[in-house]
């Protein structure tokens, strides 16, 4: 039997970035289930702490801004970066 879909909630920031950056929300589900790496993100004056959510697609890294510590999850941006940067070695 298939487990239920977690709820998710994107910020009107988010949602235009997943327009602009043609990132679809399946992608986004499928890196917050299925992380490379997670991590906090940088502390931001005036905003809630935040954690990425990073993993590799089809070449490219996708990472995921969701604020700690809210129910449902909730997506705060969506980034898209051609490169995949390693710190191996260094």
């Amino acid at each position: 039997m298939d487990q239920p879909k977690e709820e998710i909630r994107y910020s009107p920031h988010a949602r235009r970035r997943m327009r602009q950056r043609r990132i679809p929300e399946e992608l986004v589900e499928d890196v917050l289930a299925n992380p490379d790496q997670r991590r906090p993100a940088m502390p931001l004056a005036d905003h809630r702490p935040a954690e990425i959510f990073t993993a590799e697609r089809d070449g490219r890294l996708i990472k995921v801004y969701v604020e700690i510590g809210r129910e449902p999850t909730y997506v705060k941006t969506v980034a898209r970066s051609r490169r995949i940067y390693r710190r191996e070695g260094r």
